[in-house]
């Protein structure tokens, strides 16, 4: 409950602040928490921040507390000028400038309060607080047609002072894109003498490098991957062991990195330690998506290197991995089915084969499908139902991989009674099943009699099944009555997007479009057109989010 959580987090500010009372951080976070939740305070607080100020103007806490007040809650950032001024001039290597940095990235949006930071501010900052502060100035620089002389002035100031931020490097190629519309042998010429500038430290530009000079010349390129694991840069350790697969220039080194990498370097707990307060499953989503694939590399270079039944463990926990993220990744499963066929694994290279179908198409679809059916048949027998079969499989993959994308507020009305409204937010803790349609539509009026099938069935869980029609009452109530004369009912509640607004913000532009969203507001599937046995397909997605 949010108000419990903001009275006991009040409770808790003032407690501390009777027992400190200069504890200025402590008091305003409470005035923060106050406005927050009774906006009619702002006057009242604007009042206070002003009086404190000119009370303490020599109180660095003060000073920093009153411009997060100024530059956000409050917004009224003509107040933060000369408080700003005062504190780069004053405390330019203050850890606080770090609570500023959302505040003055939104604020220096404006021009003329850029030109101010610019002039005023960034010149002040200590090293390090420059550092953090650069991207300021770069996303100010790149918002135009770029000026190469700033660019390198900006490059010399990072290669003196700050030679082992990756922001060089990348600001290094980012200037190449700019000077050449494609790589060739002057690009490389010259990058290479952009990286003798930064004494060959920089990953990213020995990465750029490597990957140059991969096809080209291995010797080279092998040198530059060395140099850009240096600091043991996951993502650029597994195209290294990636890339030597490819190229059948493995060995053991790199071998032991591939390992080292999903053992050591790169373990859900060492990414917890540095992402600890991303929520749970968030971090666990977003640690997965990258570990399979540092898994799938792994796996590879010991299947190129005849290591066949390590392959096909790694591999297996590679899917396993696969599972948690919900991402869908063919290659892997394009490895899975050579590894499990050089260790005469039938079982798990017809699983491979099955999940390799959502990335194939046209001919190769075939193709696939027929080898799937064979090694089907080999397995079971010829009197097992393979279409029975393979549909269930499809069903499995179908709720495996899901979007995870936040879905849309929307706001629609009661076709029966538009002065009622519904909103995503108000089906917080429901599955929420939407079914974009119209009364005009063939392939939406051939689906009603399926999809009515479900309300039923989910009658007594927490799923919602919603309608939407773009199409005014007048038009969809007599095309209902009609409907339910005919013994055809359509069970989904029906609801009006008078304005529009919920079908632009899920990009509809086919119908019917059929939209599954969770307990928690993320969209999780959505299917575009007339399928048949969509009842189905719906059903199962609805089961798998319910669980």
């Amino acid at each position: 409950n949010k108000d419990s959580l903001f009275n006991s987090m009040k409770a808790l500010l003032n407690e501390e602040l009777q027992n400190y009372p200069n504890n200025w951080r402590a008091l305003f976070s409470l005035w923060q928490i106050e406005l927050s939740t009774d906006t009619t305070k702002k006057a009242e607080l604007l009042f206070k921040v002003d009086s404190l100020v000119s009370l303490k103007y020599q109180e660095k806490e003060v000073l920093f507390g009153a411009c997060e007040m100024y530059l956000g809650i409050l917004n009224w950032p003509e107040r933060a000028r000369d408080i700003l001024k005062k504190l780069a001039k004053d405390f330019p290597d203050s850890k606080a400038w770090m609570r500023l940095r959302f505040y003055l990235r939104d604020y220096t949006k404006d021009p003329s309060n850029y030109t101010f930071f610019k002039d005023s501010i960034f010149p002040f900052f200590d090293k390090e607080i420059k550092l953090q502060y650069y991207d300021i100035i770069l996303r100010h620089i790149f918002s135009k047609q770029p000026d190469l002389e700033t660019i390198d002035n900006i490059i010399n100031d990072l290669n003196t002072n700050y030679k082992n931020t990756r922001l060089l490097g990348l600001l290094i190629l980012t200037r190449m894109k700019i000077t050449y519309s494609y790589r060739d042998d002057n690009w490389a010429k010259e990058l290479v003498e952009w990286f003798n500038k930064t004494k060959k430290r920089n990953p990213d530009i020995a990465m750029a490098l490597a990957s140059y000079y991969t096809d080209k010349d291995w010797k080279t390129a092998n040198r530059y991957y060395k140099l850009s694991i240096k600091d043991s840069n996951p993502e650029y350790i597994n195209t290294y062991v990636y890339v030597a697969s490819e190229k059948n220039k493995l060995n053991k080194e790199l071998i032991n990195l591939s390992r080292k990498l999903i053992y050591n370097l790169y373990t859900f707990d060492k990414f917890t330690q540095q992402n600890w307060y991303i929520p749970l499953k968030e971090r666990l989503s977003e640690w997965s998506k990258h570990a399979s694939m540092y898994y799938d590399t792994y796996a590879w270079a010991l299947y190129k290197t005849k290591k066949y039944k390590l392959a096909l463990d790694i591999i297996k926990k590679t899917d396993s991995i696969l599972l948690i993220s919900y991402e869908y990744n063919d290659e892997v499963f394009s490895h899975m089915k050579e590894i499990a066929k050089a260790n005469n694994d039938q079982e798990t290279e017809l699983y491979a084969m099955v999940n390799m179908l959502p990335g194939v198409k046209g001919h190769e679809d075939i193709t696939l499908k027929d080898s799937i059916r064979t090694l089907f048949h080999k397995l079971y027998g010829e009197n097992e139902d393979f279409n029975k079969w393979i549909k269930s499989k499809g069903y499995e993959i179908l709720i495996r991989y899901r979007r995870n994308e936040n879905a849309y507020d929307f706001t629609v009305y009661d076709i029966n009674n538009p002065s009622q409204a519904i909103t995503l937010k108000s089906l917080r803790g429901k599955v929420v099943v939407l079914n974009f349609w119209a009364t005009w539509c063939g392939p939406c009026k051939k689906e009603i009699s399926h999809i009515s099938e479900n309300p039923k069935k989910f009658q007594d869980k927490p799923v919602v099944f919603i309608a939407i029609t773009n199409e005014a009452p007048d038009i969809v109530k007599p095309f209902l009555k009609n409907l339910k004369d005919n013994n055809n009912e359509f069970t989904y509640s029906i609801y009006w997007d008078k304005n529009g607004t919920a079908s632009k913000g899920y990009d509809i532009k086919a119908i019917p479009t059929h939209i599954i969203i969770d307990k928690n507001g993320v969209m999780q599937f959505k299917h575009i057109g007339y399928i048949p046995g969509i009842e189905e397909i719906i059903s199962k997605e609805v089961e798998s989010l319910l669980k």
